[in-house]
């Protein structure tokens, strides 16, 4: 996908690069063994072979992470465990490459079976704890300069490329939602990696743009689910390079007036052209304003009956078409409905009625630790 009015950049690759899941289990014999294992791989300081699985390689490591004492490995997944009652039984990462091979949908299918042989029981459908979205972008380079058109109301912290102008990585926010542009080319060429199997002979400048969705902003969104996560990524991504973050021209007026940047153009355009949406993540979102105004209506109402002695709410409604008369200063109310409206999502505003919807945010998922922060060992 490109675009003539950014200067020959185009979207080479889109896709999802992890997905943390998290559940409970029945603790029994399994954990025992597995401890086992890990005091066995302990004493050697190397991880240990510990079985196939369903034709997955698994090792057990000779330390603990993230507060799980037990840690089960492979080239596709990593395996958490825990006999806590504080956490998720169960906490796996899924590995980039594994989702690039199989697809996202299959390397949960898969994981599942996994960790349902591991522990010899049926479990119940996983819950979302992270999910981290990229788009790799060809031929653009973000230079200091640009650092003044990035609108948002979240912290940025920027890395530059030594000797040039060139930023190597600008990040806006922290966990739980945060969004990453970086040199992915960059990254590539010193660490390795197997990214440029897919840009299609692509040789120059990439980069990437990354949206990381911690356990706390999928509840805030109404993703309790593993399959309310993956049916709601373009919902995400477009929160996340609309609301979130933005790029734009830098003119005169305020910052949210100027002109987006054609390249941010290119990235908001994935959440409509490459990921589903489920049209959950909108609908929690303006469930939540609704939800604020009319607590702020309810409040200013009991202000102004207090005013006006009036203490009957449906007396004090009948007054007010003619008390606001003094505060229209022109303004038409149902021109102000319409151009308010106008700024919903389109498909809040085509198919949603809350008058008559009662549906809230997802179950709250049990608690499992935030993999972006750094990782810690547990040797215990």
């Amino acid at each position: 996908m490109a675009n003539p009015g950014s200067s020959g950049v185009r979207v080479l690759r889109t896709g999802v690069d992890t997905l943390y899941w998290s559940l409970r289990a029945s603790v029994g014999a399994w954990f025992d063994e597995l401890r086992r294992v890990r005091t066995e791989a302990a004493a050697t300081g190397e991880a240990v072979n510990w079985r196939t699985v369903q034709g997955f390689a698994l090792d057990v490591l000779p330390h603990g992470a993230f507060r799980y004492p037990v840690v089960v490995d492979c080239r596709e997944f990593r395996l958490h465990l825990t006999d806590s009652s504080r956490l998720p039984t169960m906490w796996m990462q899924l590995r980039s490459a594994f989702i690039h091979e199989v697809g996202l949908e299959r390397a949960v299918e898969e994981s599942s079976r996994v960790a349902s042989d591991v522990v010899g029981a049926s479990l119940a459908g996983p819950q979302a704890s992270r999910l981290d979205l990229y788009a790799d972008l060809g031929g653009w380079v973000i230079v200091q300069a640009d650092r003044i058109g990035l609108v948002t109301h979240a912290d940025l912290r920027a890395h530059f490329r030594a000797g040039t102008e060139e930023l190597e990585t600008i990040q806006a926010g922290k966990s739980p939602l945060l969004v990453r542009l970086y040199r992915k080319d960059i990254e590539v060429r010193q660490r390795g990696g197997f990214a440029p199997v897919f840009w299609d002979g692509w040789s120059g400048a990439v980069t990437r743009v990354e949206v990381q969705a911690g356990s706390e902003k999928l509840r805030a969104f109404g993703i309790s689910s593993v399959a309310d996560a993956v049916s709601s990524r373009g919902d995400i991504w477009r929160y996340a390079t609309s609301e979130f973050l933005e790029l734009r021209m830098p003119t005169s007026g305020p910052r949210e007036s100027w002109p987006l940047r054609p390249e941010w153009r290119m990235v908001q355009a994935v959440g409509n052209e490459s990921f589903p949406s489920s049209g959950l993540v909108p609908f929690v979102l303006v469930q939540g304003d609704r939800l604020r105004y009319l607590r702020a209506i309810f409040g200013y109402l009991s202000s102004l009956g207090a005013i006006e002695n009036e203490a009957d709410l449906r007396g004090l409604l009948r007054t007010l078409p003619t008390a606001l008369r003094s505060v229209e200063r022109g303004r038409l109310f149902s021109a102000e409905v319409g151009r308010k409206r106008s700024r919903l999502p389109r498909g809040i505003r085509s198919t949603v009625d809350f008058r008559a919807a009662g549906a809230g945010p997802g179950k709250e998922a049990p608690w499992a630790p935030d993999p972006s922060q750094p990782n810690t060992r547990t040797d215990e």
